[in-house]
C-alpha cells in the first residue's frame, strides 16, 4: 500500500492520537501505567487520513551510484504519474545501461505498489526498495536500480543491504516535498467578489482566471480548505495532491 500502516490509539476507550509507529507513544503510556492506573490500550490500523501527510519528489529526477565488492549499483528515481508509463522508463533504461547484469524497480502510486528483483535472489531487491520508498512515505515514484555484477557473491543479506543503501542515499540526494490531499476546483464569482476571493486564496495556486459575464477560478487548494469556500459557487474538478508549507 502507498500508506506504511496507521494507527488509531486508544487508552481505556479514549482516543489519544495516532502514529505511525506503536512505540511513539510508550513514554506517555508507560507514564500512565506507572501512576498505578490500569490500562486497556488498542492499536487500530486504519488507512488514508488526513492527518497523515505523503512525500513526492520535485520535478528533478534523481540518480546515484554505489560500489560494493566491485558490483557497481546505479539508482535512479523517477517521478511518475500512472503505471502506464513504467513499461517505457524501463526500456530506455535498459536502452541507456545495455550491458548491465539486472534491473530491479519498485514504485509506488498512491494506493498501487509493485516490485521486481528482476533475476535476483527473491526477495533480496525489489522488497527492499519497495520498503524503502514506503518508509519515506514516497508516492508517485519509481525507483530502479541497475547492477553490473563484480564477479563478487553479495549473499541474500549484502543483496538486501546493497539495494537498500543504494536507494536510500539516492532519496537522500533528492528534493522532497511534503505533501497533502487537495482538490482542483472551479468556482464561479460576480465581479464585486473578486477582491475578497484573491485575498482568501492568496496562499494557493490560482492555475487560470477567465472573464465573461462571470469571473471563473480553477485553483488547487487542500481538502481542509473546502470550508471556507462555503458562500462561493464551486465545482470539483479532479483530485490532486498540495505542496505543504514545512
Amino acid at each position: 500500500l502507498v500508506y506504511r500502516p496507521m494507527y488509531s490509539v486508544t487508552l481505556n476507550g479514549e482516543f489519544i492520537g495516532y502514529t505511525k509507529n506503536k512505540s511513539k507513544l510508550q513514554n506517555r503510556i508507560n507514564e500512565y501505567i506507572e501512576n498505578g492506573n490500569e490500562t486497556n490500550i488498542a492499536f487500530i490500523d486504519v488507512q488514508n487520513l488526513p492527518e497523515y501527510s505523503l512525500c513526492l519528489l520535485r520535478k528533478e529526477n534523481q540518480t546515484n551510484e554505489i560500489v560494493i565488492k566491485n558490483s557497481k549499483f546505479i539508482t535512479l528515481l523517477i517521478k511518475i504519474n500512472s503505471e502506464e508509463e513504467i513499461k517505457d522508463i524501463l526500456q530506455k533504461v535498459k536502452i541507456t545501461y545495455h550491458d548491465a547484469t539486472h534491473y530491479c524497480y519498485a514504485y509506488v502510486i498512491e494506493n498501487i505498489n509493485k516490485s521486481s528483483d528482476d533475476g535476483e535472489p527473491a526477495g533480496t531487491a525489489g522488497i527492499p526498495m519497495l520498503n524503502t520508498l514506503l518508509k519515506n512515505n514516497l508516492t508517485n515514484i519509481l525507483a530502479i536500480t541497475v547492477r553490473y555484477f563484480g564477479g563478487i557473491k553479495l549473499g541474500a543479506g549484502g543483496l538486501i543491504r546493497a539495494y537498500t543503501k543504494s536507494l536510500t542515499e539516492t532519496i537522500k540526494n533528492s528534493k522532497i516535498v511534503e505533501i497533502e490531499k487537495g482538490l482542483e476546483i472551479k468556482i464561479i464569482i460576480n465581479y464585486d467578489m473578486q477582491k475578497s476571493l484573491d485575498y482568501l486564496l492568496k496562499d494557493y495556486e490560482i492555475i487560470s482566471k477567465s472573464y465573461q459575464e462571470q469571473i471563473t477560478y480553477i485553483v488547487k487548494v487542500p481538502v481542509s480548505f473546502l470550508d471556507k469556500l462555503n458562500n462561493y459557487n464551486t465545482e470539483k474538478v479532479k483530485e490532486t495532491y498540495i505542496e505543504k508549507d514545512v
